[in-house]
């Protein structure tokens, strides 16, 4: 699992798009079949749930696989602005249509809400044809800023359908850019600085 995040399931099989997080998955990432979250190298990792839960770590239901997303927590204190970008992929196409919407929590209790771009539109990944992909880039809100820990979930949820095999979505390239206004000397070890702001890029997965 990369740094700062953590895979997670849900507490219904299929899970919908207000599903609660019911724990975090501990399963192997070189999987083939059933319920699985598979490590792509340098194409990030996907998510597929299936009608199936024989593969340990990855708990499921007798409705289907319980699989419900990646959380990366945050610390966004001192910070005057924080951009994420992902990538978005589509693996396989299946009859039950599955998303990947990002949404947002500050601390770990309260139940997420979506993060809206600037149009104010949900930010969400929908499936194409097997291979397809699309870039998002977001920045954060104002209240979401000068926080010591949020949240941010890659939500991988049921849109449709009712039988038969569901979608494999992937989350590539989370790349989180932030910016902190400068008063004095910039630390050590900083990443840019440039007209009294400093810069950081971290690259997640």
């Amino acid at each position: 699992t990369p740094a700062h995040m953590k895979f997670v399931y849900m507490a219904d099989g299929d899970p919908g798009v207000s599903s609660a997080i019911a724990g975090y998955t501990n399963g192997a990432y070189n999987l083939t079949s059933s319920t699985r979250i598979n490590g792509r190298n340098a194409r990030g990792f996907s998510f597929i749930n299936t009608g199936g839960g024989n593969n340990a770590g990855y708990p499921a239901t007798g409705t289907g696989g319980q699989l419900g997303g990646a959380i990366l927590a945050l610390n966004t204190q001192d910070k005057s602005s924080v951009k994420v970008k992902w990538t978005g992929r589509t693996i396989a196409v299946g009859a039950r249509e599955y998303g990947i919407r990002l949404q947002y929590r500050i601390g770990d209790q309260l139940a997420f809400d979506n993060l809206l771009d600037s149009n104010n539109q949900i930010i969400e990944y929908s499936r194409g044809v097997a291979g397809d992909s699309a870039v998002f880039e977001v920045e954060l809100p104002a209240p979401l800023l000068n926080q010591p820990y949020i949240q941010l979930l890659w939500r991988y949820y049921k849109k449709n359908g009712t039988s038969s095999n569901r979608d494999e979505l992937g989350v590539d390239n989370i790349i989180v850019e932030s910016q902190r206004m400068l008063s004095g000397p910039s630390a050590a070890g900083a990443s840019t600085v440039s007209d009294g702001v400093l810069f950081s890029t971290v690259s997640v997965g």
